[in-house]
């Protein structure tokens, strides 16, 4: 059979002449978001949608399930456009549903199912103008119960830890409406401990685009709210680069930081300033000092982080790559955690060479304001006189900026 040359994700491959679009990019090892594989492979109406990519020089965005390759052809399938046409695609499935439906048993049961996102996912179930979200993430089964008479107001959402932890913020906020200042802040309290605890996740995400009736729960111009946005986006940035949220959560963290006013503190740009010392206890309940690990003529790598967020190890693994590179020629690791759970950190920091050290007043520390911190994870590096000389924004030019002061 006769071959067409194609782009996926602007790499080049030879496919047959004749296929679809989504047959292609599955014989090519790609995964297109489809429900052709629950209707036994028929697809002739594309009219569920769920398939839709883009494809460079058409006018909108195409079926792949029914769109054959041709020669030359450019097919994009993790654009913003694209994915947010998927997801919106899938939410209209759920949220047209009649519960009353003849695919629903006597008792108003009902099931949809779907491939695993590319990306964690908010799909909202809507029954008239009342409206249930929920997330999914990768292989995700959730479960949801409720009634008619109060739909989305009492329900339980299972299956998955996110879904129980989006449903008690969605429950918690119907009574903030009309909760005090004081209510309210001490509520944004609780949720500063559910961001830092896993700022990557898609409920972090959530919660900082959440409105309490008419009002932003996080005002991008606030200096406290701005915080806790720029720490999802930071860690979006660094362990989710290619997540369509992440180009706009980086947008509204910079955008945002130029407008609000500098605190004392703001001063950690100069090429090469003072140490500015901090004191803390490591694991083994020693106090360690951050000049006393920088005057040993070491370049120190000095890291703000969250152990328990769920890429914490992976960023850990390139630290400890670095460790073992250049710990015999000079590199030490002072590294600070923010957790709330002071048990699980310290296992976690018992299995580490370098020094580990907990910042018991968290998000609320003036260290991280002394240090302008205000995402994590966070990197400084200090030189072999222990002078603050760069801080490293992305996690994938670290080994470059060690390499250039050992």
């Amino acid at each position: 059979m006769a071959k067409v040359n194609i782009k996926i994700e602007g790499i080049p491959y030879q496919v047959e002449s004749g296929l679809t679009i989504l047959d292609a990019d599955k014989k090519s090892g790609y995964e297109i978001p489809s429900l052709c594989a629950f209707n036994h492979g028929e697809c002739s109406q594309c009219s569920c949608r769920v398939c839709l990519v883009e494809v460079k020089g058409a006018r909108g965005l195409v079926a792949s399930c029914v769109y054959p390759v041709n020669e030359g052809m450019e097919i994009i399938i993790s654009s913003p456009r694209a994915v947010e046409a998927r997801r919106a695609s899938v939410e209209l499935l759920l949220s047209n549903h009649n519960i009353n439906c003849p695919q629903c048993d006597k008792n108003g049961k009902f099931e949809v199912a779907q491939p695993a996102p590319q990306f964690a996912e908010i799909y909202r179930l809507r029954y008239n103008d009342k409206a249930i979200y929920f997330p999914i993430d990768s292989i995700d089964n959730v479960t949801l119960n409720s009634n008619i008479a109060n739909f989305a107001t009492d329900y339980v959402l299972g299956g998955s830890a996110l879904a129980e932890e989006m449903m008690n913020v969605d429950k918690r906020a119907m009574q903030m409406h009309k909760a005090s200042a004081e209510e309210l802040k001490a509520w944004k309290n609780e949720l500063a401990k559910v961001i830092l605890a896993n700022p990557s996740s898609i409920v972090s995400y959530y919660i900082i685009n959440k409105y309490i009736g008419e009002a932003p729960l996080y005002n991008p111009q606030d200096k406290e709210d701005l915080k806790m946005i720029s720490a999802v986006a930071n860690a979006y940035n660094t362990f989710k680069p290619t997540d369509p949220r992440t180009a706009y959560l980086v947008n509204v963290a910079i955008s945002n930081r130029r407008r609000v006013a500098p605190v004392q503190g703001d001063t950690v740009v100069a090429t090469e300033i003072p140490l500015l010392d901090l004191t803390l206890q490591d694991e083994n309940g020693k106090m360690r000092q951050l000049s006393e690990v920088a005057s040993q003529g070491k370049v120190v790598v000095l890291n703000f982080t969250v152990y328990a967020d769920e890429l914490s190890p992976a960023f850990n693994a390139v630290l400890l790559d670095e460790y073992k590179k250049y710990n015999k020629k000079g590199l030490e690791i002072y590294q600070i955690a923010y957790d709330y759970d002071e048990f699980q950190w310290r296992q976690a920091a018992m299995n580490l060479p370098w020094v580990t050290v907990l910042d018991s007043d968290g998000v609320n520390s003036k260290n991280l304001m002394m240090y302008n911190v205000g995402s994590l994870p966070a990197i400084f590096i200090l030189n072999r006189k222990g002078e603050i000389v760069e801080r490293v924004f992305e996690i994938e030019s670290l080994s470059k900026v060690i390499a250039k002061y050992m």
